[in-house]
């Protein structure tokens, strides 16, 4: 049985999926939306917890975990596999990481319980988006590499 399964036997469940087809989870209550520029934010801003399962195959390792960094950066919780980029985008301190159904079904049981986790871990997770990932991060390191190159390689 699959972890929302079990959940949806202890609580109501509600999956929103975005951007993609939804499966059919016996027990929950699946919702297919359709991804927009104009929605993005306001159908995260609808999330408990944000979820990224992964097998691990050589494809997932190599994908980035930019749907993480998004429901971080609107102070959503999150949930991840323990796979590829997302090892780095959810230190433990900002989410959790779940390798089997065990640790999945643990960490929904755990945020459902939780809210003021939820909460401390979204507030974390916004918190670290700042600092790693906005713009306000990245344009020091842009402005460096930028110089650097000019330094190195001047116009004639």
């Amino acid at each position: 049985m699959l972890p929302l399964q079990q959940l949806a036997l202890e609580i109501p469940v509600k999956f929103l999926v975005v951007g993609g087809p939804a499966p059919f989870i016996s027990g929950v209550e699946v919702i297919e939306h359709p991804w927009s520029l104009e929605q993005e934010v306001p159908l995260i801003h609808q999330f408990d917890v944000g979820v990224m399962p992964l097998p691990d195959t050589p494809w997932s390792r190599g994908k980035c975990a930019y749907k993480l960094i998004q429901c971080m950066a609107c102070a959503i919780p999150v949930i991840a596999s323990p796979v590829g980029a997302n090892v780095d985008a959810v230190p433990a301190s900002c989410g959790l990481l779940a390798g089997s159904p065990a640790e999945w079904l643990a960490g929904f049981r755990q945020l459902a319980a939780n809210p003021d986790l939820r909460k401390r871990l979204g507030a974390a997770g916004r918190q670290w988006v700042e600092q790693r990932y906005s713009l306000r991060s990245a344009l020091p390191v842009l402005e460096g590499v930028i110089r650097r190159a000019a330094v190195e390689h001047p116009r004639q």
